[in-house]
């Protein structure tokens, strides 16, 4: 029986074969390790932001409202609104009563959201507003 050492001449390929895979589970345990940073800022964070850079959003129960009451709102309402909210947010307001034009905006300031309105005839009957921390007449 002939011993055949032919194996031999592919030791070295092999060591080097098992070398670069030893070299690869290094490199994706290194890039693991990367991914499991926490990330620099939260969705939640971004999401806000954008909502913010894009104004007012209204809820569907506001929009309820605004169809409900007959209310229009102008672009330029729009962005007295805006400007309010943003007040409320550098004044650090969470949920904000926002008096304008005999309408009364009941806003979350941290998502950028109009809860609710109210028109004259409500705000009239209304009288307490609560959970509220802060409110911004226009």
């Amino acid at each position: 029986m002939r011993i055949d050492n032919s194996f031999l001449q592919f030791s070295a390929q092999i060591e080097q074969y098992n070398a670069q895979i030893e070299k690869l589970k290094n490199e994706s345990t290194v890039k693991q390790k990367t991914y499991e940073k926490e990330p620099e800022k939260s969705f939640e964070s971004v999401l806000v932001e954008v909502q913010k850079d894009s104004g007012v959003l209204f809820s569907k129960h506001a929009i309820k409202r605004l169809n409900e009451r007959e209310i229009e709102l102008s672009t330029e309402d729009i962005d007295k609104l805006n400007s309010a909210v943003e007040t409320a947010d550098r004044k650090g307001i969470r949920d904000s009563l926002i008096l304008m034009g005999g309408k009364a905006f009941i806003v979350n300031v941290p998502s950028n959201i109009v809860v609710t309105i109210l028109d004259s005839n409500e705000i009239n009957e209304q009288k307490v507003f609560t959970n509220l921390d802060g409110a911004v007449i226009i």
